[in-house]
């Protein structure tokens, strides 16, 4: 069934909740992956203050000719904040028997908000 105008895009703002650890698929490929938190504070109508804070855990992909996520990764760190643009993804993998699934936020698209940026000529 093909459902015309659909869309997956999710936008994240938010400090990075660890260090961003990396790899390379068998193919070559590479991919950068760290946790994304967003907050949310409200006042009730008692006048107390709430804060609920949601994790998102981001994968982000490269490919063999990327070498922009190697000028990236070292600007990944805790406490920064980045812009992320990507698609909703749910993961599933079999853990000793046990179904496991995780929603994960693919994306192309990471922007480091806080502290110096690197260059376009680094990351290209």
């Amino acid at each position: 069934m093909e459902i015309a105008g659909t869309t997956n895009l999710v936008i994240l703002i938010g400090p990075l909740g660890n260090d961003a650890t990396r790899r390379r698929t068998r193919n070559g490929v590479a991919v950068i992956q760290f946790p994304v938190v967003t907050i949310r504070r409200w006042t009730t109508d008692a006048g107390d203050e709430i804060e609920s804070s949601t994790w998102h855990y981001i994968v982000y992909w490269g490919s063999r000719k990327t070498r922009s996520l190697e000028g990236i990764f070292p600007y990944l760190i805790s406490g920064k904040t980045v812009g992320v643009r990507g698609e909703l993804h749910l993961n599933e993998r079999n853990d000793d028997g046990e179904r496991r699934y995780r929603t994960e936020v693919r994306t192309r698209d990471v922007t480091v908000l806080s502290g110096t940026m690197p260059g376009p000529s680094e990351l290209d």
